[in-house]
């Protein structure tokens, strides 16, 4: 914090100056004045956090000085230094605006205890005005994506230092890509939250589903590295990060966008670290590199979707597109054969683009011959029905019977009419009633755990939600 310390005895700014270090060493910066007239002069050069300011001074006294500062510095902590001749007029000045007093010879337990009350106060104000802050950010971007960007101008967030960044996990599996979003808006939570240097923050998800930052923050090098090192913590390549800055919530939104637009050239560049979104649209190469992405993107919705014509229609593009042949030389081939093994779930190997094809094709071949048929489907249901107590998630599910879980998903649903987590969770509940209603002494948290919840709550919930009735009462009321 900026700390201002103001009383005409020089001894007593040093000896505040040196319990304040004591309690909080290498956490401030000091600036000392004189008189009341210096005080003003400090408040309008220096953004100031908190004022230490006695009484009684040469040229104007501390409530005049104060009182000409209100606006200047509308957010600066003024706490009065006074003695006892002075005591009741240092409780008077309370009410006007200063924020505490506390009483010479000052005490160091005192002075502790003041901070611990600034600090409280300042993390309420932070909260406070963050949350308004979040608010209109996330209002202005679904305001945006519904009716146009026009409409974000008439919220008041005004012009300010913006900074977006928007980030993408190259996992298709929908489980791990929870896991890993998880974790990052968790980490991401706690340093924004206790970084000073951020004056306000939002967090959210965008309607692309992306994890998505905005912050207003002068500079913005300490938080683009915490974040280079936070994508260090995932699987090499798992996560990407784009970033770009503007003065206004109508541009900031335009950089999501264009985000969006260019975010497919993480399948063929590294984008682990923060990419700054002007930099990439500058690169001579980026509109071929982006197109070759996006015919990647497309082949392998196609396997996904076991679209056999839309499949061969896109790789017969890529094939006779001479310019890709040439793009692929400026390919990261170890990003590329990363993303393929993660949405294939089978391993690559390439050096050249002929070779390229030649693994995509049979990966397609690999995925119609684990056609999901009711064979299979046999197989997982008396599965489910047999180990509805263990982890039965889609990625388990599609490990244990080699089939891809995206399009596990599809075909089971297809197939039978009913999500496949509808499915297990018909199964749970349904061995949970028969547990209930066999044994009249048997507790909801140890029915819980052996239908497979680990939470209570949740699998009230649950059970509720489909028989109509609380966990606690059933099978009584029936």
């Amino acid at each position: 914090m900026n700390i201002l310390l103001a009383d005409d005895e020089h001894m007593v700014r040093i000896g505040l100056k040196s319990m304040i270090e004591e309690l909080y060493p290498s956490e401030n910066t000091y600036y000392e004045v004189g008189n009341g007239k210096e005080v003003i002069s400090a408040i309008k050069k220096y953004s100031i956090d908190v004022a230490f300011i006695d009484i009684k001074m040469p040229l104007m006294n501390g409530l005049e000085a104060i009182d000409n500062c209100k606006e200047i510095s509308p957010l600066t902590i003024w706490v009065i230094l006074t003695g006892y001749a002075d005591f009741e007029y240092a409780r008077k000045s309370i009410s006007l605006s200063a924020f505490d007093y506390i009483l010479k010879p000052i005490e160091i337990d005192t002075l502790q205890n003041l901070f611990e009350k600034i600090k409280s106060k300042k993390e309420n104000k932070f909260k406070e005005n963050n949350s308004l802050f979040s608010h209109d950010i996330i209002e202005s971007f679904s305001i945006a994506t519904q009716f146009g960007v026009e409409g974000t101008e008439f919220l008041p967030v005004g012009k300010r230092d913006f900074i977006l960044y928007q980030f993408y996990i190259n996992y298709i599996d929908a489980k791990t890509q929870s896991a890993i979003k998880h974790t990052l808006y968790q980490n991401i939570y706690n340093y924004c939250s206790n970084n000073t240097s951020i004056v306000n923050y939002s967090l959210f998800f965008t309607s692309e589903d992306n994890l998505c930052l905005v912050c207003d923050i002068a500079d913005a090098s300490p938080l683009t590295h915490f974040l280079a090192i936070q994508s260090e913590c995932f699987d090499q390549y798992a996560l990407s990060i784009f970033w770009g800055n503007r003065k206004t919530v109508r541009e900031i939104y335009g950089i999501s966008q264009r985000i969006n637009h260019i975010s497919n050239l993480r399948i063929v560049k590294d984008c682990k670290k923060p990419q700054l979104i002007m930099d990439l649209e500058a690169t001579p190469e980026i509109t071929s590199l982006l197109s070759f992405a996006d015919s990647i993107s497309a082949i392998i919705d196609a396997c996904i979707e076991q679209n056999q014509s839309g499949f061969y229609r896109s790789l017969g593009c890529m094939n006779n597109n001479g310019i890709y042949r040439d793009v692929f030389s400026y390919v990261d081939k170890s990003v590329l054969r990363s993303y393929l093994q993660r949405s294939f779930f089978m391993d690559f190997s390439f050096n050249s683009f002929d070779d390229l094809l030649r693994n995509l094709e049979k990966a397609f071949g690999i995925i119609q011959s684990m056609t999901l048929n009711f064979d299979t489907i046999t197989k997982v249901t008396e599965f489910v029905k047999t180990n509805y107590s263990q982890d039965l998630g889609i990625s388990r599910i599609s490990e244990l019977f080699q089939l891809s879980p995206t399009y596990f998903s599809k075909q089971f649903h297809e197939k039978t009419g009913q999500k496949y987590i509808d499915y297990v969770t018909s199964v749970r509940i349904g061995e949970a009633k028969k547990l209930f209603t066999n044994n009249s002494q048997i507790t909801v948290k140890q029915v819980a755990e052996m239908v497979g919840y680990s939470s209570e709550r949740h699998f009230s919930n649950v059970f509720q939600k489909l028989t109509g009735y609380l966990p606690s009462v059933y099978p009584h009321n029936l």
